[in-house]
């Protein structure tokens, strides 16, 4: 249990309608205080591990230093699981990818986000996320591309042969920024 509250950041609550309309997903949706307009929005997906309080810092980092609107996007709670380790599952980045979607989605048209300003930081299987969100596939460049400028993937862990659940990644149709440790593979 992260207490959000307690650090400035609205509750976690289902309210993004996902990309099949079936559901919701778990979301913290922190708008600045002056509005959505004019100011950058982050999306912040988690590890494989699920939600830690690392995304929690990450958000609040971003809102204070950028004076930014942030969601901290959550993909397993809302479907009934805590962590993703096996990573290379159905859950894994592609399925994702899908919410990251429907969060743009709802970003812009709910709430009147800046998708030129908007972008999507993803920590582990969260970088790997990123990676996927932004490789030119035709369907994803189709989707993402209205709805996001760029993505930052930290510590990215991926997996990539051309599979359902080891997909292509790269080239990037946006700018993608990676950071990774000198001696990862």
């Amino acid at each position: 249990r992260n207490n959000t509250t307690q650090v400035g950041l609205a509750p976690m609550l289902a309210q993004v309608p996902s990309f099949d309309g079936k559901g919701e997903l778990i979301a913290s949706w922190t708008a600045h205080r002056d509005g959505t307009r004019n100011r950058p929005t982050f999306v912040i997906v988690h590890g494989g591990h699920g939600l830690v309080p690392t995304n929690f810092a990450n958000a609040m980092w971003l809102r204070d230093t950028f004076a930014a609107n942030v969601l901290v996007l959550d993909s397993y709670w809302s479907r009934g699981h805590d962590e993703n380790w096996a990573t290379r599952t159905p859950f894994g980045a592609n399925m994702r990818v899908l919410d990251l979607i429907a969060a743009g989605r709802w970003l812009r048209d709910v709430h009147g986000t800046d998708s030129t300003q908007t972008f999507v930081w993803g920590d582990s299987q969260g970088g790997w996320t990123v990676l996927r969100a932004f490789t030119d596939d035709p369907f994803i460049r189709t989707q993402m591309q209205s709805l996001y400028r760029g993505g930052i993937a930290a510590y990215p862990n991926c997996f990539s042969n051309g599979t359902m659940y080891e997909p292509t990644l790269s080239p990037y149709f946006a700018p993608v920024i990676v950071f990774t440790g000198g001696k990862d593979t």
